[in-house]
């Protein structure tokens, strides 16, 4: 690899860590919205009006997907998977 990639490298990586972690952020506040109680009317006590949207932000927001693609692109890259994509397909379909 050529030496002047790695500051673009760095600047990629720093731009893709800040993106999911500000996507993370926002999946747990928008899951913590829907969950909490909201308040109530006068005579009434609070309730939880947005309880029944929590599975539909659970699943169909991108940061749980954003999460599993990083984590599944870091331990790829760690065992080596950019320089020698075969060794790991070999090495779990042959179970050595």
């Amino acid at each position: 690899m050529p030496l002047a990639l790695i500051p673009l490298i760095v600047i990629a990586g720093f731009l893709a860590g800040s993106m999911v972690s500000m996507q993370i952020l926002r999946w747990i506040v928008l899951l913590q919205a829907t969950t909490a109680s909201q308040s109530g009317d006068f005579i009434k006590g609070t309730r939880r009006r947005l309880l029944w949207s929590t599975p539909l932000i659970a699943l169909l927001h991108p940061a749980p997907y954003l999460l599993a693609a990083s984590i599944t692109a870091t331990i790829l890259c760690i065992a080596g998977w950019h320089t020698h994509p075969g060794v790991i397909l070999t090495t779990v379909v042959s179970g050595s």
